[in-house]
């Protein structure tokens, strides 16, 4: 209280009042900084990790639509799916470059490294654009299978029956008996065989089936049998005809060599080249890249939840910190309060006191106002203290003079 003496009364009334605007400033100034640091928390995620992730997820998704589409153009040759694969395949450079732009992914080495592995794998996954396109586009490229055929079976086929068809021919020429006729049938058998085999290479060339296989199989034991029966009748042969099965069976030879390494070819997993690719290249990169991805997405959202946590964290810091500037607000507003009321109202309160006894009549004009400070309230005790020590000392002078006037009056009347 000694120190509130030392004030007027309108720096008391200032004090209190200073001291609640102080109160107040410092809860505002906690709460502007605690707003601050949760702007800056929720700047980074809006305009930070927010577009990363979307341009991340984006990206992916061009990803797989473009897979996915070149997968329905390899199977239908539709152009509409050709035309999603390469405009996935354009979007991606246009996604890539707004997430290497990004601030936050230059600033974070970790995400940086993430995102040039995805470019690699994305650039690497450009570059495989006009094989599968070929592929599609061109059948003997894409199965080799039936290249192998069209360039070594079927031109020694086509000269095999052109063999068969000239011993036909020869023998047509020749006297008819049953011998010849025996022959005859054979040449016929084996260009029937020939013409089988042929067939059955295109429905396994066509459709991979056990059947064609069987059936090439047992229309080449027949060509082989009907060979090994002509050659047991070389008296029946015209020279052309001897010359031409002499050719034949050269032909023969190579040609069941060429049809073996086709059978060998088309039963291998390369049979399809662009199943092939999608399965051991094309695949694998897209599923590289969508870990690289995921492991971007989940760095990003491990930080997102730390700056959601810190965020929460820092509200919550806030709204205890208000709460308990604001009970200390109240607390010290209502002693700070007491105190200044007191420190006004008492010495009025005996100010008035004093007074009264004094105008009652029965006042004691010994009693003096104990003076404490040096405010208004003091001063005002001191006038009157000094005022109560002027009337005392008036009311004894008056009391001096009644008391010799009664005395004189006393003589007088005794005289």
């Amino acid at each position: 209280m000694d120190f509130l003496s030392a004030l007027n009364v309108k720096q008391k009334v200032f004090s209190g009042f200073g001291l609640m605007q102080i109160l107040i400033v410092a809860v505002a100034i906690s709460a502007l900084i605690s707003l601050s640091a949760t702007e800056t928390d929720v700047v980074v995620i809006s305009e930070d990790i927010q577009p990363a992730v979307l341009s991340a997820t984006e990206l992916q998704y061009h990803i797989e639509r473009a897979n996915s589409s070149l997968g329905f153009y390899l199977l239908s040759k539709e152009q509409s799916h050709k035309d999603s694969y390469l405009e996935s395949l354009a979007k991606l450079d246009v996604v890539l470059g707004k997430l290497q732009n990004l601030q936050m992914v230059q600033d974070q080495p970790l995400l940086k490294d993430h995102v040039n592995e995805i470019a690699g794998g994305v650039n690497q996954f450009k570059q495989y654009r006009d094989r599968v396109l070929t592929l599609a586009e061109s059948r003997d490229e894409n199965i080799p299978g039936v290249r192998y055929a069209a360039v070594n079976l079927s031109p020694r086929a086509q000269e095999m029956l052109n063999l068969m068809s000239m011993m036909i021919q020869a023998e047509v020429e020749e006297e008819l008996n049953a011998e010849r006729r025996k022959l005859l049938l054979d040449l016929e058998g084996m260009r029937y065989a020939l013409a089988s085999v042929v067939n059955g290479i295109r429905a396994y060339l066509a459709f991979k089936s056990q059947s064609s296989l069987d059936e090439i199989k047992l229309y080449s034991e027949s060509m082989n049998a009907a060979v090994s029966r002509i050659k047991l009748k070389p008296d029946l042969l015209t020279l052309d005809q001897a010359d031409a099965l002499e050719q034949f069976e050269a032909q023969q030879v190579k040609f069941s060599e060429h049809i073996n390494e086709m059978i060998n070819i088309h039963s291998s997993e390369k049979w399809r080249m662009d199943s092939y690719l999608i399965r051991t290249e094309v695949g694998p990169l897209v599923n590289e890249i969508g870990k690289h991805v995921e492991k971007m997405v989940d760095s990003l959202r491990n930080q997102a939840s730390s700056t959601s946590k810190a965020l929460a964290s820092q509200v919550g810091n806030t709204i205890s910190l208000v709460g308990i500037l604001l009970v200390v607000g109240v607390l010290v507003g209502f002693t700070g309060s007491f105190l200044i009321s007191r420190a006004i109202v008492s010495p009025l309160l005996k100010t008035k006191s004093a007074m009264e006894d004094i105008a009652s009549g029965n006042g004691d004009l010994t009693q003096r106002i104990k003076v404490s400070g040096n405010d208004e309230i003091a001063q005002l005790a001191n006038a009157f203290n000094l005022f109560a020590s002027k009337v005392q000392e008036i009311v004894k002078e008056v009391s001096s003079i009644t008391s010799g006037v009664a005395s004189a009056s006393e003589r007088m009347t005794v005289v």
